[in-house]
């Protein structure tokens, strides 16, 4: 069993909401992002994670002056932390005791996406990346880590590289001799160290099999990720069904967003109908077919957003 997580929240991030808070502590989806990562480690029975912290360090720390109620934190410092990330793995070699998860503060994902590593051996040589093989889904490609596979093995990875068939999803399993081959480097990236033991056949790719994730860096990767949890929920699983036949459901802010999105449904020919609560608003739209198509969820979240946006501005105008 993998017990052990590395948490990587040393860097600035000021790419995401500048300087005003630290990365790891901005809310999304009304959760912080660090709390989430946290979570989802406890959901899989992870209870020893070591948090590598540099910029704005003491804010993160007093952020969880009460700890964690299932984890036990360690904190880490990185002085260094402009450097690439691969120095703030180094930085938290002592703390490992074997494989651990590794995992970034700024990424959301589902938490069953560590359920199948969490039952790996500690004790093994290998490292596993988590990938995903639908590049269609990545909202920022450019700005993606690409991976190029020759069976389960990785053959190349890097932002740059000119052929691939995954993306990275930041989502490790590392082994000690990742850290070793990162310290044989100077001012490493991950992927540098990824890419020297893939040279050896020691890195495998775990395919995220369709699971949610999404790498918050930037404001629009932010709204992205909002209207996902929106649409899928909190732990990013997928529509839920609302009643026993065929038919998905998405979480929408407000009876008026919810009438949007109904109405250009109903454009397209889908059977689409509002359900309210007192505490929550739902979309359900009928599937006789079994599943829901593709182009529903992009058109779903794209009136969610023009929606979302335009409020303020009614509610301005109307003040």
């Amino acid at each position: 069993m993998i017990t052990q997580a590395i948490i990587l929240a040393a860097g600035k991030g000021t790419r995401l909401n500048g300087h005003d808070v630290p990365k790891p502590l901005n809310m999304v989806g009304g959760r912080m992002l660090l709390r989430r990562t946290l979570d989802a480690l406890a959901m899989n029975g992870v209870r020893d994670v070591g948090i590598v912290i540099g910029y704005r360090g003491e804010e993160i720390k007093a952020a969880f002056a009460e700890g964690h109620p299932e984890v036990r934190i360690t904190w880490i410092e990185n002085p260094e932390y402009d450097k690439p990330n691969g120095v703030s793995v180094l930085a938290a070699r002592w703390f490992l005791k074997g494989r651990a998860f590794l995992l970034m503060s700024d990424h959301v994902f589902c938490p069953d996406a560590l359920t199948p590593l969490a039952r790996l051996d500690a004790k093994g040589d290998s490292t596993i990346l988590v990938v995903d093989p639908d590049i269609s889904r990545c909202y920022d490609l450019d700005d993606a880590t690409k991976v190029l596979r020759s069976g389960d093995l990785i053959a190349d990875i890097g932002k740059q590289i000119p052929d691939y068939d995954c993306i990275d999803t930041g989502i490790f399993v590392i082994s000690p001799l990742l850290v070793s081959e990162l310290a044989k480097l100077e001012s490493p990236s991950l992927s540098d160290g990824v890419r020297r033991l893939a040279r050896r056949g020691l890195v495998r790719t775990h395919d995220i099999a369709g699971r949610l994730w999404q790498d918050v860096d930037t404001p629009e990767t932010k709204l992205h990720t909002e209207w996902l949890i929106r649409a899928y929920g909190q732990e990013l699983r997928g529509p839920m069904p609302l009643d026993t036949d065929a038919a998905v459901c998405f979480r929408v802010a407000s009876l008026e967003v919810a009438a949007a999105v109904v109405n250009r449904l109903r454009m397209r020919g889908q059977d689409a109908t509002i359900h309210s609560s007192d505490q929550t608003r739902w979309v359900r739209v009928a599937t006789p077919g079994g599943a829901v198509d593709a182009s529903v969820l992009q058109l779903v979240a794209s009136v969610m957003a023009e929606s979302e946006r335009s409020l303020p501005r009614r509610a301005n105008a109307a003040g």
